[in-house]
Formats: structure tokens, sequence, C-alpha cells
């Protein structure tokens, strides 16, 4: 074995890597082989079946007793009785119209009761739309349209022909969720 001198003269092992020499740690140990006969197969996958068979069953019982209704009330395909929830032009000044969807449940549901939404081609997490922000905006700053070019595509907005820079600007700040629902 190799030694090492240290500061004071006294000479130090210096630790090998290599494992010891067992059946354990050089992988020698023997392995179990099992006789796959027929019989054995058989038997061993009809008691695994019989064990699973009722969890089976229970977990189709439990999935057939999900209550679940999909609704599209914007975009496009959607029914004519929605028409007020569609937006015509994203450029419009002033707070749009309240859009009311009702529907009746034909089935029992216990509670607790969730709610899910689905938003499609909304890619959060896409680099255009990360990188379109103002920071100091954010901040509270007034800045000029020239200074906004992290914004792109969200920075100016026309309306009637003026080009009005928006505050807050980029899709970040003009992608806000809105929608809410009462049970």
């Amino acid at each position: 074995m190799a030694a090492a001198d240290d500061a004071n003269g006294d000479t130090m092992p210096l630790k090998s890597r290599k494992p010891e020499d067992t059946a354990f740690k050089q992988q020698r140990l023997p392995a179990w082989q099992p006789l796959l006969t027929p019989k054995w197969v058989i038997i061993t996958f009809t008691i695994i079946g019989l064990v699973f068979l009722p969890l089976g069953i229970v977990l189709k019982i439990q999935s057939d007793a999900i209550v679940e209704y999909s609704l599209q009330y914007d975009g496009k395909g959607t029914d004519p009785t929605f028409a007020a929830c569609q937006i015509e032009d994203p450029n419009a000044e002033g707070p749009l119209p309240p859009c009311v969807v009702t529907f009746d449940v034909d089935r029992e549901m216990k509670a607790p009761i969730y709610l899910y939404y689905q938003l499609d081609n909304f890619y959060q997490n896409h680099r255009r739309y990360v990188k379109s922000r103002s920071d100091a905006q954010l901040m509270g700053n007034v800045l000029p349209a020239a200074a906004l070019s992290d914004c792109d595509p969200l920075r100016t907005i026309n309306v009637e022909g003026v080009t009005k820079t928006l505050n807050p600007c980029g899709l970040i700040a003009n992608s806000f969720f809105n929608d809410w629902y009462v049970l």
C-alpha cells in the first residue's frame, strides 16, 4: 500500500477505492433461479388474479359513480345560447357584459364537489409568454412606449385610430383568467 508524507514527516496510508474481496461486495453470491413449469406459472397467475380482481371491481364501481359534466361557453363550436359569452372585439374599451351560463345536473352529486376548467392553447411556461412583461411597469413606474420592448406583442393598443400604451403591458399582465363560478 502506498503512503503519503505529511508536514511532520509522518507517513499516512492512502485509502484504496477497491472494495473488499467478499462474495457480497464482489457480486459472487448464488442467485435463485426458479423453474418455471406450466403448473407453477398457472397457480401463480391465478393467485395474483384472485387478489387483484376485487380491487379492480371496487375501482370500476367508484369510477362509474363519478359525475362529470363538460360545457364549452366560449370560442369556436360554442352553443348559440351562449352568444353573450363571445368576445367580439378584444380591443373594446370598458367592461364587457357579464356572461351567465346555467346548466342543470340530472344526477346526484355527493360532497365534496370539485370544479375544473380547461384553457386551450395557453402555454404559461412558453419563452415568449414568460419574457413578455415589464418589471419596471409592474413596480408602478410609468414608462414611454419606446422603453417597453420587453412587452411584445402586447405593448400598445389601437383604439379608433389612436395608439395607446398598455399599462401594464405584456402577455403576463393581460392574461388574467377571471371567470367565477357559483354552485
